[in-house]
């Protein structure tokens, strides 16, 4: 079947009492479409929902903003997949910004509120063969994209900005059933951007807040993630289990500043002794501490790497903690009600790494190394 295409230069309309989203949904609906979008600032006032067999095509200079107070109901996203019972294939965009004004479209006050607005931007839930690359999203109000029951993924030089940083603002948060996925050149280009993690592998979230809507617990396997920077992200990378498992996992190139953790791998609200993580290797960071905020200097002296959960087959090659910021809170700490076995090999610049006989308290207070490794006992 021949693709259609459809150049929406002259027909979309700039300006603030604009509204394009019925030029935009009518060229979306029913699939198999190479949608071409101008130059130019474009608002819309409900969700985008995308077919099978859709590329979209942006210019740099290409804005689609959510409008003001428009957001408001649970699946008011800015863009997701049109299918969300039955699944999509072939999903491709490529280029713009998307910017969900969350300064005038906050998330709703009350998180148990499930029908309320939950903050997410760009939305894909079962999605076979996603490619998303070579654009900006902006202004989320929580999790900038957010992926579930997504396989055969491919997220490149995606950038995150932000002018009003919030809790919960997570850059990519996959969550169950995410399998065979690339995320790589994931930049954060604006201070305290994002608000909570750049890249979130959350595998025991379920539904019982807003902005976890329609989100599912289930195993994430097979995810390899390359070159994250960040001037002042909360944390880098999370990993997040309880029952479910996160396997098979490569991360790769980590630079920048944090204000929390580089690595969060603690239990959240489960209790102590779970965690099904394993297969994860870590390698070449080159990682600081950053105060809290603009106005505040103060530095947390939380550890940089958190363990909790259970984990068998971690690695950490090529860790360089900068010496600027003074070491403040441990480089990994790790607190496990299971014993594990810690294999370290320390470089010239590293400090003491101390463990308890059983293997579960350790603590490694600053500094880098050449190789960490970790296994159940």
């Amino acid at each position: 079947m021949t693709r259609r295409e459809v150049n929406l230069a002259g027909s979309l309309t700039e300006g603030v009492g604009a509204d394009n989203s019925a030029i935009l949904q009518n060229a979306l609906n029913g699939g198999n479409c190479r949608i071409l979008l101008p130059p130019g600032r474009f608002l819309v006032s409900r969700t985008l929902k995308v077919h099978s067999g859709t590329r979209i095509e942006a210019t740099e200079r290409t804005v689609v903003r959510r409008a003001d107070n428009t957001a408001r109901q649970a699946e008011d996203w800015l863009l997701t997949n049109a299918d969300l019972e039955r699944g999509n294939h072939d999903i491709d965009i490529q280029g713009g910004v998307w910017d969900a004004n969350n300064g005038a479209n906050p998330r709703g006050a009350d998180c148990h509120d499930l029908a309320s607005y939950g903050g997410t931007a760009l939305n894909f839930i079962r999605v076979s063969g996603l490619r998303l690359r070579h654009f900006t999203v902006a202004n989320a109000d929580s999790f900038y994209i957010r992926l579930c029951r997504v396989e055969d993924f491919d997220l490149h030089a995606i950038r995150l900005f932000s002018t009003l940083p919030k809790i919960n603002q997570d850059g990519v948060h996959l969550n169950g059933h995410c399998r065979r996925g690339v995320i790589s050149d994931l930049r954060a280009t604006a201070p305290m951007t994002p608000g909570d993690d750049m890249v979130a592998l959350n595998a025991d979230d379920g539904w019982d807040r807003h902005l976890n809507y329609r989100m599912e617990p289930g195993p994430i396997e097979d995810i390899a993630i390359t070159d994250l920077q960040a001037e002042s992200a909360y944390t880098f990378i999370r990993l997040l289990s309880q029952t479910q498992p996160i396997r098979r996992i490569r991360i790769a190139g980590m630079h920048g500043g944090v204000r929390c953790d580089l690595l969060n791998v603690g239990r959240w609200r489960f209790p102590p002794g779970r965690g099904e993580i394993s297969d994860v290797s870590i390698s070449d960071i080159d990682i600081h501490k950053m105060p809290a905020a603009v106005t505040d200097p103060a530095v947390n002296p939380l550890p940089l790497c958190l363990f909790e959960l259970n984990v068998d087959r971690l690695t950490v090659d090529n860790f360089r903690r900068d010496v600027l910021d003074d070491g403040i809170g441990d480089t990994f700490r790790m607190d496990w009600t299971a014993p594990h076995r810690i294999v370290f090999t320390a470089d010239d610049t590293s400090r003491d790494f101390s463990s308890s006989p059983d293997g579960c308290h350790c603590r490694l207070a600053g500094g880098g190394f050449r190789r960490l490794e970790i296994r159940r006992a």
